[in-house]
């Protein structure tokens, strides 16, 4: 039998979190999910993503004392895998929160205020 791992748990990386083959990172007050086997995206609000994160959490805490003293590698890396994104999903839903969410005015104005301004100049004519 051979168990492959797609990928680890890694923390924040510029604002990303990954997971496996999922990518999470917090834009426009929302936190957004990429997975890389068939480039799906989802968006899922602050509030969706902390109950995602409490059922990860309570499922940890609620491991039986064999996974949680256990010697075996397996159950160790897996724990440690969900911890770290656990972890780096703390920081991106506060950052999310931070920014806002996009429902609300004050948000949506900032948002704007931020976006790179171009302005038109127009050039001057010399006459000689």
């Amino acid at each position: 039998m051979t168990i492959n791992f797609t990928g680890l748990a890694s923390g924040n990386d510029r604002g990303v979190v990954r997971f496996g083959p999922h990518r999470f990172w917090a834009e426009r007050g929302l936190i957004h999910c990429e997975d890389s086997r068939d480039n799906s995206f989802n968006t899922y609000s602050v509030a969706t993503m902390l109950r995602r994160m409490s059922a990860i959490s309570d499922m940890l805490g609620n491991s039986t004392d064999r996974e949680i003293h256990s010697e075996d590698q397996f159950d160790q890396a897996n724990r440690a895998r969900h911890q770290r994104m656990l972890e780096g999903m703390v920081d991106t839903v506060r950052k999310a929160q931070e920014q806002g969410m996009p429902s609300d005015a004050t948000a949506r104005r900032d948002l704007a205020r931020r976006q790179p301004l171009t302005l038109v100049v127009p050039g001057l004519r010399h006459s000689m």
